[in-house]
């Protein structure tokens, strides 16, 4: 079985397999020109990352979201070394949608024999099982460790068409913070082509991409700049007091996720706001593969290890678990809460077997994880 976490933005998709392409294909009946990121299925062949799509509110509408994970999961059966496996889906939904989509969402993703090709290669799967988390949500719970000290978070996670917004206190939601603002990157994409366009500058999305990041290689490089630095700044401006406005502090502790975040990061830190952190463009999709071990306790625990430590000055063991991505180097440290009976469970290799051995007891840490996955 292979569970992962995709992150089905309007912009980009992303999975925790570690790919990153656009959310949009072109169609064809032949073949493309070339295999890279061409997919068939169903008699058609579609050149993933090409042609955008528009902004849908319910995604599940349509078939374009689905089309756009299959790379996604064949990348992660690629990596796995399989062309037939049984899949278990961790996706994703806006807050404020989250609980009136929750459910369609699911049984949209969930599919029988389902055969693809992908790069010129055949893949057979069966998604058994999707999970549906909430978006900026998810991605907190992957970085916990790193943000446990801070009593109130404010996430703000800024995707391609909207910018999400929830507070947590002591990592409980508080549920009348939440709000998707239509603030994405794409507003800040539309006014630097805008401005340049009538100068007769014409920049495609990947190259407005590169004029923020400073990697310009246009004759006319001085005057992108300029548009490009008051472009941003406005829209930080706009952005922050669109914020303010719904009564956040953002001198309070402020988290920044999202692909936006990343790209903007050098900008978002200042003294007018008290950045906490900002989360790379892989945290929901991280998050989504990360909360579907925690949401299976008892059943398939591969994602999750004992580990024994000592209390300093005391000899006595104290136990704690790590979860971890395959192939991350970054671990969710928390105190543990399971009690083997019977055994020295400390000098045994563990594997799925130990969730079956274990009783979990209450702890803080258990209802923290409880409060993350269950809005």
């Amino acid at each position: 079985m292979i569970k992962l976490g995709v992150d089905n933005g309007n912009y980009n998709t992303k999975s925790s397999a570690g790919m990153l392409y656009a959310s949009g294909y072109a169609v064809s009946d032949r073949e493309f020109i070339t295999p890279e990121m061409q997919l068939f299925y169903e008699g058609k062949y579609y050149a993933i990352g090409e042609r955008r799509m528009r902004f849908q509110q319910d995604k599940a509408k349509e078939q374009d979201t689905f089309i756009l994970t299959l790379p996604a999961i064949a990348e992660a059966m690629k990596k796995a070394g399989t062309t037939s496996a049984e899949i278990v889906l961790g996706v994703g939904l806006p807050i404020d949608s989250y609980g009136a989509q929750k459910d369609a969402f699911r049984s949209y993703f969930l599919r029988d024999n389902l055969s693809f090709v992908f790069e010129g290669a055949s893949y057979h799967c069966r998604i058994t099982d999707c999970r549906v988390f909430a978006q900026g949500h998810a991605a907190l719970c992957r970085y916990y460790q790193q943000l446990k000290e801070y009593r109130s978070i404010t996430l703000v996670d800024i995707g391609g068409y909207t910018v999400d917004v929830l507070t947590v206190h002591n990592f409980r939601l508080d549920r009348s913070s939440c709000a998707s603002l239509r603030m994405g990157t794409i507003t800040l994409y539309s006014r630097i082509q805008d401005t340049l366009r009538k100068s007769d500058i014409l920049l495609s999305d990947e190259l407005v991409t590169d004029a923020i990041r400073g990697q310009i290689q246009h004759a006319d490089r001085a005057q992108i700049e300029a548009v490009v630095e008051q472009s941003v700044a406005a829209y930080r401006k706009e952005l922050f007091n669109a914020l303010r406005e719904r009564g956040l502090d953002l001198k309070l502790p402020t988290v920044f996720a999202g692909g936006g975040a990343e790209l903007l990061e050098s900008r978002l830190r200042g003294g007018d706001v008290n950045t906490a952190a900002v989360l790379n463009r892989f945290a929901n999709a991280d998050g989504y593969r990360l909360l579907m071990g925690v949401s299976l306790w008892g059943t398939e625990r591969d994602t999750f290890y004992p580990l024994i430590w000592t209390i300093p000055g005391t000899g006595k063991l104290r136990r704690s678990i790590a979860g971890r991505l395959p192939g991350s180097e970054q671990s969710l440290w928390c105190p543990a809460f399971w009690k083997r009976t019977g055994q020295n469970y400390w000098n045994r290799p563990f594997g799925k077997q130990s969730g079956r051995n274990s009783k979990m007891f209450s702890c803080p840490l258990k209802r923290r994880i409880r409060n993350l996955i269950s809005i």
